[in-house]
């Protein structure tokens, strides 16, 4: 299906960019990252729940917790999050967001 092969496409995708984030660590030596995925394709989340991967396929400096679902940055820096997600067309809404400190940063 569709979904499928947008998820084989993202699982690639992270192979790739843990391979450079590997690279870049080389040059800083502190290496901080993570690439996880759901291993199911349609899920259910309660409302202000924390999305918690199932599969973690990196993490590397033991950042992201894979019981919470949290991501603790341990050195000031800049951090990049990329992820997609696919909406069913049946559901009403979707509004995934970003918490940092407790404050909501985009929510949409």
């Amino acid at each position: 299906t569709a979904m499928e092969s947008a998820l084989n496409d993202v699982k690639n995708e992270n192979v790739v960019l843990a391979s450079n984030v590997s690279s870049l660590a080389i040059k800083t030596g502190k290496e901080v990252a993570f690439s996880a995925h759901m291993s199911g394709t349609h899920l259910t989340i309660a409302a202000n729940s924390p999305f918690v991967f199932d599969v973690v396929v990196t993490n590397i400096g033991g950042a992201y917790n894979h019981r919470s679902g949290m991501f603790t940055c341990p050195y000031p820096g800049l951090y990049v999050f990329h992820t997609i997600m696919i909406k069913d067309a049946s559901l009403s809404s979707t509004h995934p967001g970003i918490t940092k400190n407790g404050v909501i940063l985009g929510d949409r």
